[in-house]
């Protein structure tokens, strides 16, 4: 049984749970971060006028943005697969010790 002494002492962890929510929170709003930026981007005069000007140059701006898009989330979903899974070897080695 858990208990709150547990909790204090860093025996329970609550990471794991925390986890999962922070990055469902992170994967909703890197789409609206990476949208902020490109249109940053996209409005600096420099790149304004040279993106514009021909569609050629439109489209590989959107294809490279989609890659990236596909790349962050990619990255954030590796990110948190790599934390979930170094608390349940943790968890594990916790049973192997106290058995």
């Amino acid at each position: 049984m858990r208990t709150i002494f547990d909790f204090f002492t860093f025996t329970t962890l609550i990471s794991p749970t925390l986890l999962v929510v922070v990055y469902f929170i992170g994967a909703i709003f890197i789409p609206f971060i990476g949208w902020n930026i490109s249109v940053k981007i996209k409005n600096k005069p420099n790149t304004n006028n040279l993106i514009s000007n021909t569609n050629t140059l439109q489209s590989k701006f959107i294809a490279i943005l989609i890659i990236v898009f596909l790349f962050l989330e990619m990255l954030w979903r590796i990110m948190f697969e790599f934390l979930i899974a170094y608390f349940q070897m943790h968890d594990a080695l916790l049973e192997l010790v106290i058995k």
